[in-house]
């Protein structure tokens, strides 16, 4: 990364920055504490093009000077620029705390706008205005409970702006400790539950689909009788979880998920769900991933009351988004 090309980004705390309208947007300025919403609720929507579109409340006329982010005179945008975005953590006591970035990405020195999407209308917004924008692969939110990176303010210093250019002797300095926090961030990023956003899609192949399934029961049955269980399928029961597992007094339900990739994303149907979290205490998800690979993955999720939301023994965990579907049928009004 091009040290002369970073820009810090200040906007409102957010869970997601997708847009959902149960991710309240809090602190970034005085329009967000009045309307309860700011161009940065999208920040991390993928959107269809590929990209994630940023944008940030400029001060003194409503652009950005995008010469001071590198000596180059550039005319309408910059590109390769890494950002970072930072927001005041509601938990903690004061401070700005980085809670993503942009890499490789191009900054414009007026705002732009997407046009209207229905797949984006929410919160009352047709269309999405952005300062900046890179490629969904090249955006990165960190969960949460990682959110732990305090951008320093004061003199020469991040301060009260909402853009931080950093081009003090300072801020120059400053950039380093930033570069070094991000490459040791993302060298970790396995056991530190972070990863990139990757493309993610329901198998449709259905023979194949069987395959997966069918394979993962196999991985997770073998697994837990091979430390002395004996498992059954209850599969065709519709009870919310696929086996059942008994080792003297002890009996756990296993809920089993295969996946034919590697990337760690699942659903779960209402019942199972409801049941996992009913029966938390004594449910596992077991997600088998590379299902049909020579060397399948299994990871076996537990939840309980002092490690708190699904975690295995890797310390990654599956942060949970709720969804409520519907099916809506044609009815002729005759």
């Amino acid at each position: 990364m091009d040290i002369n090309r970073m820009v810090f980004f200040h906007i409102g705390w957010m869970r997601d920055y997708r847009g959902d309208d149960d991710d309240d947007i809090i602190g970034g300025g005085s329009y967000i504490d009045k309307t309860k919403t700011g161009g940065e609720v999208f920040n991390f929507l993928p959107y269809n093009s590929g990209y994630v579109y940023g944008y940030v409340q400029p001060s003194r006329g409503g652009d950005i000077d995008i010469n001071r982010i590198c000596d180059t005179k550039f005319k309408d945008r910059i590109e390769d620029v890494l950002i970072i975005w930072s927001a005041k953590n509601p938990g903690a006591r004061g401070g700005r705390y980085i809670v993503g970035w942009y890499k490789n990405a191009t900054v414009y020195r007026t705002v732009q706008e997407l046009e209207y999407d229905p797949e984006v209308y929410c919160r009352g917004n047709y269309h999405i205005a952005y300062f900046a924008r890179t490629k969904i692969e090249d955006g990165l939110l960190l969960p949460i409970n990682l959110r732990n990176k305090k951008v320093l303010s004061g003199k020469e210093k991040m301060g009260q702006s909402l853009i931080w250019y950093a081009d003090s002797k300072y801020g120059k300095d400053y950039r380093k400790i930033i570069l070094d926090y991000i490459e040791k961030t993302e060298k970790s990023a396995e056991g530190q539950k972070i990863k990139k956003k990757t493309s993610w899609a329901r198998q449709v192949d259905p023979e194949k689909r069987i395959k997966v399934e069918k394979a993962a029961i196999e991985v997770v049955t073998k697994h837990f009788e091979g430390i002395g269980y004996h498992v059954r399928s209850v599969q065709e029961d519709n009870v919310g979880w696929d086996l059942e597992a008994n080792k003297k007094d002890e009996e756990i339900m296993l809920e089993v998920k295969g996946l034919s990739g590697d990337a760690i994303r699942i659903e779960l149907t209402p019942n199972e769900y409801e049941k996992a979290s009913e029966y938390f205490l004594d449910c596992k998800i077991c997600i088998v991933a590379n299902a049909l690979g020579d060397k399948p993955q299994l990871h076996v999720f537990s939840c309980n009351e002092e490690n708190g939301p699904w975690t295995d023994k890797a310390g990654m965990a599956l942060e949970v988004e709720k969804r409520i579907a519907a099916i809506m049928t044609g009815v002729s009004q005759d």
